[in-house]
């Protein structure tokens, strides 16, 4: 910040640089006329002194974007609301706050972008639970863009009507007030809860408690990021006690929250509105002005620091009462007075409370202070103030009297903001920079949550686990990006290297005993990590660029692989430091290309790979396509189990490490198990009739189970509509949910499943016996529609094909968070429409990329059929600049969430830590991202030059 000092008026210079420099800003002295250097961001004009203008500006700072902010004495500050006319409503007014705090949190939207690009919360349900103002709505709406579900609850003393208003606005259901009495504010709270959301936010931990005395919330809450100290507190309570049942990262105790939010953010934030107040009420009667008068604050954590801080810097004499001596010594060292909190109440003009604890002003303590004295709450608790029900009067809506006298006595001190958070209640909140590192942390909690696996099938187990420090490093080094600074590149690499071994060590506690032997957690001692006994050996595979899918592309990137786990990703540089930094040996193998996850086949029949025959012309539908099927299916001998192993190794070939393989011989159900594949094998049911199914159908389908190896994974996939009738369409979901497997299913696929305009809604009632049955009568419901009824889809069921789809039918998918898998080539052969791939793409549908079969395909290389989607989206007007990425996502991460892979221990289709090392490597010139990205998308198939599986090679061109 610079100063124009006023010659006339020096000690009012003075003042304001102490002020300035008290608060933490650099602070330099400018001369009159001279240009503002161009590092300095704000000038601040001292008593008369003039204001350097734009023309005074050096060139360089001409040349800018944007000046320095310029203040003069006495100058009114215009805030965001500025751009809202008078005449405006309640969302409009809302909506400009808020386009003006999303400016300005860089931080915030690059996590955020992660996930809109990933699609990890694409329909996650995630509650959230903070301050509701206008960079609160900012971080509702990042994670909207992302995909998720989102609702928002706030008390009423916490609700900024105009944003709520701007939510609602967008679509987000907001379950809060600003005039909601306390039985209103409590059933919004339920209201929340009953949604059963999967991940909570929360703000005091007061939703994270609640969820646990409701019972139907339990199952779905699967974890949550806690942000106040005050809401930590009990939650390592109720893990002490064995009542805690999720795992919960406690935001607030991470250093990018913490020493910013509570001791910069929260403590000048409530300064600042102590000082307004004071102000008002200096109107009213008499008040020492801040440099006069003396402050009392009691507790010096965090925010109990930043507000003595703060207040010193205004010129305040300040007093510290704490009952943890070391933070009271902390104190003294500081340079504050150390009291006992009666002692110091007698002589305090303002008592402020930095406890976060319940009770902290109580009665006594009032007593002690003298008539007058000004109360006000930092953050904090409900009833850190707690005067046992003494009524208050409002002289202002944020100023109020009370009473505190012992009976017979008349002794009255002032509130603030009714004993309330003074910051967020009074004014508004915490500036702009401070949450955005704030809220940055909250979304690398949920990264962490979902990288724990807290969205797998099977819970995780409840604990505290705070944010792993990698995360933190991130978030520290964006800010300093944001801000122009550098760190030292030796010095950084340490401290990523320290930051990794942290974090591989949380992972390996936290994760499951079968994740592999690699993942054994590493013993302290002596507050420094010991060395495994046998370290594994790692390779560090680089390659010009790595396409991680989860993350950013990285240029001149690399992964490190230990054992089946990828350990480290980043920029080349980073990593092989950080590797030696930690003493740990490696090799490295370079690769002149493009470096992504491996690819996964989302829709495949690799036991019919030796019936390439079929698919050498083209057909004139789905019935012409099956004459030609059923001949060389019926009337030639096959070696299912050698044509399913061809079919794996070309997939290899292709750098798919996972697929969906439907299968109908026993001896083509090994094929991905014994090629080393990741995937599921699932076996097909066709054909039965209701009789027949009932009979002998279900009990042969069980046993078939039975007999099919469990590596890497079985299901089931029910044929189709039309070739099966109800009751194995009704049974076939709750035989395989109740093994805990997965469901596929061709659908979509002919175009008699389409709805026809006959369709009338009460066909559910006519108790026909197939989907057949109900078109021989005349009714159009589609087959969509159709399995819906009974059951079969949902976010363990992924579909093949979904070519006949009306808008109605997608969105039924999207409401059971079903994929679908596109094979635009296998339909062109057959003789099919396209997939509706744009329409897919627009409403949020999630997708991903089969081949289908040698028998319908011309090759089993999902990249082909991403080229033909690609041409297919732009035809059908998709004309967003995302097409490139989002194609290459469905054709990895899209793959591997159809199959219930793209979270957990056992997660593929991206390249990060703890996920399982399945890579693929591409003949695709880098040298570019954009180009390089756009030419694997375009012309990719047949580039892949090797392909790793679990830390394997398993192809080399």
């Amino acid at each position: 910040m610079g100063v124009m000092p006023d010659s006339a008026a020096p000690e009012m210079t003075a003042t304001l640089q102490q002020m300035l420099a008290g608060m933490g800003a650099r602070v330099t002295v400018l001369e009159q006329g001279a240009p503002v250097p161009a590092d300095v961001e704000v000038v601040f004009a001292a008593g008369a002194a003039a204001l350097p203008t734009e023309a005074d500006a050096d060139a360089e700072t001409a040349a800018a974007a944007t000046g320095p902010i310029r203040i003069a004495e006495g100058a009114a500050l215009v805030g965001p609301t500025a751009t809202a006319t008078e005449g405006d409503s309640l969302a409009k007014r809302g909506a400009a706050r808020i386009e003006w705090s999303h400016q300005y949190m860089p931080i915030t939207r690059e996590l955020a972008e992660e996930f809109a690009v990933s699609g990890a919360l694409r329909g996650v349900r995630i509650g959230v639970v903070l301050v509701l103002e206008p960079k609160t709505a900012v971080l509702v709406l990042e994670l909207a863009r992302a995909g998720a579900d989102v609702r928002v609850f706030a008390p009423a003393n916490e609700v900024d009507p105009e944003a709520a208003a701007a939510l609602r606005a967008r679509g987000i259901v907001v379950l809060a007030s600003d005039d909601a009495d306390a039985e209103h504010e409590a059933e919004q709270a339920r209201d929340l809860i009953r949604w059963q959301p999967q991940l909570l936010i929360d703000d005091g931990a007061h939703l994270i408690r609640l969820a646990h005395l409701m019972p139907e919330a339990r199952a779905s809450l699967r974890g949550a990021a806690e942000e106040t100290t005050s809401g930590v507190r009990p939650l390592r309570h109720m893990h002490a006690d064995g009542e805690l049942e999720i795992p919960v990262v406690p935001v607030n105790d991470s250093a990018v929250k913490t020493l910013f939010d509570n001791l910069h953010g929260t403590g000048q934030t409530c300064v600042f509105a102590i000082v307004d107040e004071l102000e008002t009420l200096r109107a009213m009667r008499p008040v020492p002005q801040t440099a006069d008068a003396t402050w009392l604050v009691l507790g010096y954590g965090p925010v109990g620091a930043g507000v003595a801080r703060h207040a010193r810097a205004l010129g305040a004499k300040v007093i510290v009462a704490e009952l943890d001596t070391v933070r009271a010594l902390t104190a003294e060292a500081d340079g504050y007075d150390v009291a006992l909190a009666a002692e110091a109440a007698a002589i305090a003009d303002v008592i402020v409370s930095a406890s976060g604890v319940r009770d902290t002003v109580d009665l006594p303590l009032a007593r002690h202070a003298r008539p007058g004295t000004i109360f006000a709450v930092a953050g904090g608790v409900d009833a850190e103030i707690d005067f046992e029900g003494r009524a208050m009067h409002d002289l202002t809506p944020q100023i109020s009297t009370v009473d505190v006298g012992a009976a017979g006595s008349a002794h009255e001190v002032i509130i603030l903001a009714h004993g309330y958070g003074v910051n967020y209640t009074a004014s508004g909140g915490n500036p702009i920079e401070i949450m955005d590192l704030s809220f940055a942390a909250q979304l690398a909690a949920l990264r962490q949550l979902l990288d724990m696996g807290a969205l797998g099938d099977a819970k995780l187990a409840p604990g505290i686990f705070p944010l792993s420090s990698d995360q933190e490093q991130r978030i520290a080094r964006l800010a300093l990006a944001t801000h122009g600074s550098t760190v030292d590149t030796k010095n950084a690499a340490q401290a990523h290297a320290a930051a990794d071994w942290r974090s591989q060590r949380y992972q390996a506690q936290a994760a499951p005993s079968d994740t592999g032997a690699d993942r054994t957690a590493v013993p302290e001692q002596a507050g420094k990590p010991a060395k495994p006994a046998e370290t594994p050996t790692v390779t560090v595979y680089s390659a010009d660029l790595v396409i991680p899918v989860t993350g950013p592309r990285i240029v001149n990137g690399a992964v490190a692989v230990r054992g089946d786990r990828i350990m480290h990703v980043g920029d080349r540089g980073w990593v092989v430091q950080s590797l030696r930094d930690n003493g740990i040996d490696f090799a490295e193998e370079h690769w002149d290309g493009v470096l992504t996850p491996g690819l996964v086949n989302g829709h495949t029949h690799l036991q019919y790979t030796s019936m390439a025959e079929v698919a050498k012309r083209t057909y004139n539908g789905f019935d012409d396509w099956a004459l030609a099927f059923d001949a060389i299916y019926d009337h030639q001998v096959h070696d299912w189990a050698a044509s399913a192993a061809q079919g794996a190794r070309l997939a290899l070939a292709s750098g798919t490490t996972a697929a969906a393989d439907v299968v109908t011989d026993t001896s083509a159900a090994t094929a991905l198990h014994d090629a080393g594949m990741h995937g599921i094998a699932y076996w097909e049911v066709m054909g039965w009739s209701n009789d027949e199914w009932q009979q002998t159908g279900r009990d042969q389908t069980a046993l078939q189970l039975d007999t099919m190896p469990a590596t890497p994974g079985v299901g089931v996939s029910p044929h189709a509509p039309y070739s099966l009738e109800v009751q194995p369409l009704l049974d076939v979901p709750d035989l395989v949910r109740g093994r805990g497997m997965r469901l596929h299913i061709h659908l979509a696929e002919a175009h008699m499943e389409l709805e026809h305009h006959s369709n009338h809604d009460e066909w559910a009632e006519m108790g026909a016996e197939s989907f057949r049955a109900l078109r021989n009568r005349g009714v159009g419901v589609s087959s969509t529609q159709f399995v819906d009824h009974l059951g079969v889809l949902g976010p363990d069921c992924h579909i093949a094909h979904g070519v006949y789809m009306t808008d109605r039918d997608r969105s039924l998918l999207r409401a059971r968070g079903t994929s679908v898998a596109l094979c635009p080539r296998s339909n062109e052969v057959i003789g099919l429409d396209m997939p509706p791939v744009a329409a897919y793409l627009r409403e949020g549908n999630l997708i991903c990329v089969g081949t289908d079969s040698l028998s319908s395909s011309p090759s089993l290389d999902p990249l082909a059929d991403v080229e033909l989607l690609y041409k297919i989206a732009r035809e059908q007007g998709y004309g967003d600049h995302d097409l490139h990425q989002r194609l290459f996502n469905a054709a990895t991460l899209g793959g591997a969430t159809a199959l219930g892979l793209g979270v957990g221990p056992q997660r593929i289709g991206q390249l990060a830590v703890g996920a399982l090392a399945d890579l693929a490597f591409f003949d695709i010139d880098a040298s570019d991202p954009d180009a390089a990205l756009a030419e694997l998308v375009e012309a990719g198939a047949g580039t892949c030059r090797r392909t790793i599986v679990a830390g394997v090679e398993r192809f080399r061109a």
